[in-house]
């Protein structure tokens, strides 16, 4: 019985979880240019992505907090309200500007009530503004990178090396790049990178995501997101999930 309220308690707070991410919104507004893969590891999980809209863009991005399960689930909740209140106070177009303040909220809103060095309150978060107007993309990470493919060359662009809330105080920064015709851009958590299986039980690694982005990029968002999800399948081969598993990809409009 104690079991069953328990697990009833975890498939409700699912509810309220997928509650927060932007379905809806980037369903209207990115219709067939875009696909998420999110995978908690437990029912609920750490891993949430973020979408916002204007007239001249779009913000999209992804966020990895600390744990999984229902510790992760309760920090997306911290991080979520924490990004939102840096967006409707500075906007959407500075993505560097945006981790910064939500790296100053969640040591405010967590530094004065808890023992930091007993509960793990860092989070890794890559944010990207696409500049409609500019045909630009303006990224800014926390130990996630902005990948791209153009159907043949893949490239990285990285972020910081240190995550939001680590000891180590961090200074964001913007790298902007042109979007050329048909280039795909993808966002990663590192539950995916890290997954175990192959016959060895290696992680799923760079190498091999980006072999699957080049191998997938050009198709159309819907085949890509279950390609990826299949890649995903076969590579774990019945292994338990690692960790919790977000994978985010877009185009710009006219390229479908």
């Amino acid at each position: 019985a104690a079991n069953k309220k328990i697990g009833d308690s975890i498939q409700y707070a699912s509810l309220i979880q997928n509650a927060i991410l932007p379905k809806r919104e980037m369903a209207r507004e990115l219709a067939g240019r875009h696909f998420v893969l999110w995978r908690p590891r437990d029912v609920v999980g750490g891993d949430f992505y973020v979408f916002r809209a204007s007239d001249e863009g779009y913000l999209v991005g992804v966020v990895d907090c600390a744990g999984h399960g229902v510790p992760g689930a309760f920090m997306t909740m911290v991080a979520h309200t924490a990004i939102s209140v840096a967006i409707d106070s500075l906007g959407i177009t500075e993505p560097a500007a945006l981790l910064e303040q939500v790296d100053a909220r969640v040591r405010a809103m967590l530094s004065a009530d808890i023992e930091r060095s007993q509960v793990a309150t860092i989070m890794d978060a890559g944010l990207a503004y696409i500049d409609l107007n500019a045909r630009s993309v303006t990224f800014s990470g926390a130990k996630i990178s902005l990948y791209w493919c153009d159907g043949e060359a893949v490239g990285e662009i990285k972020g910081a090396k240190y995550a939001i809330g680590s000891n180590r105080s961090v200074a964001f920064t913007n790298k902007t790049v042109p979007v050329n015709a048909g280039v795909t851009f993808y966002l990663t958590t590192d539950g995916l990178l890290d997954q175990a299986g192959g016959t060895a039980g290696f992680s799923f690694g760079g190498r091999r995501f980006e072999s699957l982005v080049r191998e997938h990029a050009g198709l159309p968002f819907e085949q890509q997101g279950e390609a990826f999800a299949e890649a995903l399948t076969r590579y774990q081969d019945g292994r338990p999930q690692r960790d919790d598993i977000t994978v985010l990809s877009f185009r710009f409009a006219g390229h479908q």
